[in-house]
Formats: C-alpha cells, structure tokens, sequence
C-alpha cells in the first residue's frame, strides 16, 4: 500500500510491454484512474488527482501486498483479461494478434473517454471512412492518430457548447427613465449608433487554402465579366487557355511564373486559369508576336489567341482592362465644400476666393537607426504648426519592428518617461516618444486632423497581416484630433477621395514585372501605379516578392519583414467604386508625384518616400489644393468630375 494515506492506491498492476512498464492504479478515495508510464530513461507522470502526486520512491514500494484485497485484484485482472479478449476479437485481423502497445493504446482511450470496446470500434470505423480507407491496419501509429482524432472531437463539442452558451441574449441595459422616456428603455432606430460605420476587423494568421483559392478563382471570373461586358463579347467568345483549339478564343487568367525560384521572364510565363473556365489548369505562353508587354505575377489578363499544339497559347492580342470611373460629385455638394473653405457661417466675406487646403504627407520610418530620438516626426510636426496645415496624413511603421534597437529591445527611455523599465511596454514607447509630438501640434494647430496609417512592420500593432485594421488608442495618450484608420483606406477630404497603404507595393511590383518590345507605358514610376488602377486592387502582385530578395535592413540577421499579405481577404485590398483623386503609395523607390500633365489615368499619385533613412534625413510631401470652381453651365450638371489633378501641387521636400 502506498505510504500516502490521501493516494491510497487498492491495485497496481505492472506489465512490461516491448520495453515499456505501464503501470494502472485504481484509486479508491477518489475514485478517478490515473495513469503512470514509466519509459526506460525517464518518468512521465500523468495525475489527475486533487493532490500532488507522492514523493519519489522506489517502484516497488507503490506495490500493494499479496495478501491486502486479494479479491478486489483477482476480479480487476479478470476484468483486464475480458478486455483485452474483446479487443483482440473486435480489432484483430484474421489468424493473427494485436501488437501490446496497441492494446495499451486502445485501452488508454477507453479509460479516457469512458467507452466500452463496441464504442471505440464504432469510433475507428468512423476515423478509417473519413481517412477514405475502408482496410485501414491497425498499428501503434493508427492507434494514436485515433485518439488524436477522438480527443479533438471531444474538444470541437465542447468549444460549440460554450459558442451556443456565449450567444445567450443578454438583458437590456438599464437607463434612466425621463418623463418623456420609454419605460422599458427602447432605442429608437433613428437614433442608432454609428449607422453605416464599416469595421475593417478579422483574425489574422487563419487562413483557410479552400478559402484563398476560392477568393483567387472569384477575382478571375469577375474580371472575365468586365472584359466580355466593355468589349461586347458573346460567351462562346471565351474559352480555356489549356485546351487545344485551332479557334481563335479570348483567355482570362493570372499571371504566373513556371518556377517558384528566379525572376520572372518572357520564357516562364504561364497563365493560370480559374476552375470554373480551365479546371485551374496553367498553360505556357507564346509572346512573341506581342508588339510589346508589361507583367507580372498576379496579374488579371484578357489575352486572345490560340492553342493549336494542345501545350502552348500563342497570344496574338491583349485586350485592355475597363477602368473605374473617376470620382464626382453633385453640384450642390461641391458648393457646400466651397461654402466651408470660405468659413461656413462665420465667414465675414462670403463672396471671397476659399483658401486652399493644405495637406503634409510622411512615412515611416520616423527616425534613424541608430537612436530613438524621432527628430524627423518632431521636425514635421513643427513644418504643420508653422504653416497652419489642414491635414497631416502619417502613415506607418511607427515603432519598426525592423529597426535595430526595437527588434534586439537594448535602448534606454528617456529622462521624461516616469515608468519602470521593468514595467514599459511598446504602449509606453509610442506614447512618450511619437504621441508628445503629436500632443504639441494639436496644441499649436488645434483644427488640423491627423491620420494614422498602421503598417504590419508596426510592432505596436497585434494584426499583422495585411489588410489590416487599425491598431487600438487605448493608452497610447494621442490627442482627440488624430484618427486611426485601417491599411489599405479609402477616405474623403471634402470632396477629394483619397486611397492610401502603407504597403511597399511598388518596390515589389519593380522587382517582379517583366518588360518587353514597346510597352505601353515606358517610364516606371508611372507604369507601376497604373498596375494597380488598372487591377483595381491596392497590391495585385502575388505571390509577393521573397523577402530574401528584399532590399536589407539594419537587424542582426538583416531579413525585412516582406508583404504579409491574408489571401482569404484580399478583397479588402480592392479599390471600390470609383478611382480614387489622389493615390498615396509609400515606397522605398525615389520620391515622386504624378500630377498635372503626369496624370496616371486620373489619379494623383503620390510617393513622399521615407521620413527618416537608415542614416539620415528623408522626405515628405506637401501638397496644396485648390478649391473647385463652379460655373453656371455646371449647376445644372447631375454630377461634376473632381478633375484634382488640374487644382493641385505637389512638393516633395527634405525634412
């Protein structure tokens, strides 16, 4: 008997098992089976008992004595044997036994889960069926995939029952009850909350394969519909790039490359189709006769030509994409915006020319790497007081998880930071070091509005992949002026719809297009912004470029972060609607502005580059606005074109 009167243990039964000592206790003042497994070079101990399990001690003083409850343990072995005699009939094959470490296994589950053995044969019949093999052989392996199988069914049952219980409706928060209130506290629905308000919110890092190739298959589809419907194309016009055809078809698909290794070129082209049209299949390519070409991984093409050898599509022509419309508005709604840039209400001269609106565009990084001291963010914080700026864009990283100090976390805070080092989290590090600055300009400039950008190389931010929402203000100490919108984000400036994403897409999209014979585009810092109106999404590149190829940072193993893109909500990537009036795309590229006669296709594009370099300054943008102008022949328009390209200037300057 055990020396511990509170395990006090009534059998022990040890049996040797190919090398193994498996040792049952029945316990009696508890009532509950705990299960000991004693390997040849260490112990493993498994209690589920209330109390700790007894102090060691040699094996054989656990052993009950042959003559303590000599009934008890002649009836428990006979029930062993019966068991065992069960199992061997019910699992083995024909003319031949189960291995003993099986059997142990599958007496393990059944003490576990209280089964019988008829239960647990119906469980293994349920696990070979859905492992689509109806002769399945039981051996050690199979036996513990079963009870892997049977614990996490037993875990999804009971993470449904608390689902079910958690959707419990709630009672009604009490309210205080007025003369002219409800008395049972009814909301009225005019009167909801934040009616319309979109939440860019999901959880990261869950990504589902059926789900990204469904999302990936919708894209191609969706494009073949715009190709058929501007270019006024029947159904039997389309077909599939796989098949082997000596008719002249119209093939929609992705861009892709015939290696996962290696830069794409005119020779590893492939165009992978959708399931619906080509079973998802890839099919080579053949551009010879191409006057010229731009691609690149990802990209949605309508290609025409033909596939006469069954292993080649020979592309004759390549039909153009349909753009979004511009941005417009009504009239009434831009002289509303006119009528506030004079004052409003307020405004002692109504009849005088609005000012313009003056807006500053930064990037991170916002300081160098070798300190913490943030002087570029400090410095454009100063250039927005000064010149009273409507609006301050900044989009991130802000804390840089690729930033030497912060990723290795060997830095002191400052004098001013009164909180314990042992007690500062990346919360207190954006609060005294990026939120003071922006504190004093809110102080210096109280109508200006800030906007915040995250980025997934933000250490501060808990979603990192991207799209992204924004990160959370809680404690972070940011002045009631600053908004924190999600990455990528379509948003209004009065009249001005703006998109921006704090994603590097064009230094990838530079790294992985192949250009050939006479593009349509020959400058670069225009065709890669024309990549993404064209494709109607804020990164069409996919799969992203391999990090490994990435431009280096200032970290010990210098690897960047790369594009850590969630395939199962792209879609939230997609531009919407209407093409934006101003596209800022942050890039490790020069700094550039596409405006006035440099359009892209509509759209202001922006570049402000970096606001702090590895080591040293960088630059950020100004950009100056004009108001619309209304003539009398425009009144009676249903909708007027923003046309901000032909109102605005853009400065890019060094900080």
């Amino acid at each position: 008997m055990s020396s511990d009167p509170g395990l006090d243990i009534a059998l022990v039964m040890i049996r040797e098992l190919s090398g193994r000592y498996y040792v049952n206790g029945v316990h009696s003042k508890f009532g509950k089976l705990e299960e000991w497994h004693l390997g040849k070079s260490r112990l493993k101990t498994s209690l589920r008992a209330t109390r700790p399990p007894p102090p060691s001690t040699p094996l054989r003083q656990n052993i009950a004595s042959p003559t303590a409850n000599l009934s008890a343990t002649t009836s428990l072995f006979n029930m062993a044997e019966a068991t065992n005699a069960e199992i061997q009939e019910r699992f083995a094959s024909v003319g031949a036994n189960l291995e003993p470490d099986v059997i142990a296994e599958l007496q393990s589950i059944m003490r576990l889960h209280s089964i019988d053995v008829e239960e647990l044969w119906y469980k293994w019949e349920s696990y070979s069926m859905k492992m689509g093999s109806d002769d399945m052989k039981l051996n050690i392996e199979t036996a513990r995939a079963l009870k892997r199988d049977v614990q996490d069914g037993l875990e999804r049952d009971s993470r449904s029952k608390q689902h079910l219980h958690s959707n419990k409706r709630a009672g009604a928060t009490p309210r205080a009850v007025t003369n002219n209130s409800d008395v049972f506290g009814m909301v009225s629905f005019n009167d909801r909350a934040n009616a319309g308000q979109a939440k860019l919110s999901y959880k990261p890092m869950a990504m589902k394969s059926s789900e990204a190739s469904e999302i990936l298959d919708d894209k191609i589809d969706e494009f073949m519909q715009l190709i058929q419907e501007h270019h006024k194309l029947d159904d039997s016009d389309f077909g599939s790039a796989a098949s082997q055809s000596t008719n002249q078809i119209v093939a929609v698909g992705r861009i892709a490359s015939d290696s996962l290794s290696g830069k794409l070129n005119a020779s590893s082209l492939v165009l992978e189709t959708s399931r619906r049209m080509g079973a998802g299949l890839r099919i080579p390519l053949s551009i010879s006769s191409l006057p010229g070409y731009q691609f690149f991984p990802g990209q949605i093409v309508a290609l025409k030509g033909i596939n006469a050898s069954g292993d080649t599509f020979t592309v004759s022509e390549i039909l153009e994409a349909p753009l979004l419309p511009g941005a417009a508005s009504t009239p009434a709604g831009l002289q509303d915006h006119i009528h506030r840039l004079r004052g409003g209400p307020e405004a002692m001269d109504s009849d005088s020319d609005p000012a313009p609106l003056t807006i500053m565009l930064g990037s991170g990084p916002y300081t160098a790497d070798d300190n913490l001291d943030f002087e570029p963010l400090h410095a454009l914080c100063s250039q927005a007081a000064d010149l009273y700026a409507d609006a301050l864009i900044l989009t991130g990283p802000f804390l840089d998880i690729d930033h030497p100090l912060i990723a290795t976390g060997d830095f002191d805070l400052p004098e001013e930071v009164m909180v314990e080092p042992d007690a500062a989290t990346l919360t207190t590090l954006f609060k005294y070091l990026i939120s003071t600055a922006l504190v004093r300009l809110a102080a210096a400039n109280p109508h200006i509005t800030i906007l915040l950008i995250p980025s997934v190389k933000d250490a501060i931010s808990k979603h990192v992949s991207w799209p992204q929402e924004p990160f959370p203000r809680r404690d972070l100490g940011l002045p009631k002026v600053v908004r924190i919108v999600g990455n990528p984000m379509t948003l209004s400036l009065n009249e001005i719809a703006l998109g921006i994403s704090s994603q590097d897409v064009l230094t990838e999209l530079r790294a992985s297009e192949v250009v050939g014979g006479k593009p349509r585009e020959s400058s670069v810092l225009a065709r890669l912004p024309t990549y993404l109106i064209e494709q109607r999404n804020f990164f069409p590149l996919f799969p992203p470029v391999d990090r490994e190829n990435l431009p280096k940072t200032g970290t010990a193993s210098g690897t960047p972060m790369g594009a850590m893109l969630d395939t199962s909500y792209l879609k939230l990537g997609e531009l919407v609607n209407v093409r934006p009036d101003i596209l800022i795309v942050p890039s490790a590229l020069p700094p550039f502005a596409k405006v006035g006669q440099q359009v892209v296709e509509g759209v202001v594009v922006i570049n402000p580059g970096y606001l702090s370099k590895r080591r040293g300054a960088g630059t950020y943008a100004k950009m100056t606005i004009m108001p619309p102008s209304l003539q009398d022949e425009d009144r009676g328009s249903s909708v007027l074109a923003h046309k901000v390209y032909e109102r605005a200037r853009v400065d890019i300057l060094r900080i």
